[in-house]
């Protein structure tokens, strides 16, 4: 079972991120080459377009002089062990499993030789 949300929801951690980076003075730039990212990469990762996976959370964390929960706060991905994905992830794979169901559908209506 999966719960969708939208991406303001979503984006709490994002806006976390990017509230402790003002905090502490630093540019995109600045935060990026901190953890080894480029500027345009960590963007997009701030602006939630790229998953920021653990490890870099927990780079983050440390060039921030935080510790991950005060960046990420409670995981909003896991309510009572049901996981919770975004909008954006959730539905472009929507149209895909109904693409694939109905070219399915298409090929056991197919006559075989």
């Amino acid at each position: 079972m999966f719960v969708i949300i939208q991406t303001n929801k979503f984006n709490y951690m994002h806006n976390k991120l990017r509230e402790a980076r003002l905090a502490k003075g630093y540019s995109q730039s600045t935060l990026g080459k901190k953890i080894g990212l480029e500027q345009t990469t960590y963007s997009r990762k701030e602006r939630g377009v790229c998953l920021i996976r653990q490890e870099e959370w927990s780079r983050l964390a440390k060039a921030l002089d935080l510790c991950e929960k005060d960046i990420k706060g409670n995981d909003p991905l896991v309510i009572n062990n049901i996981p919770i994905l975004p909008a954006e992830v959730i539905h472009p794979l929507i149209k895909y499993i109904q693409k694939l169901e109905l070219e399915l559908e298409t090929l056991k209506n197919r006559p075989s030789y």
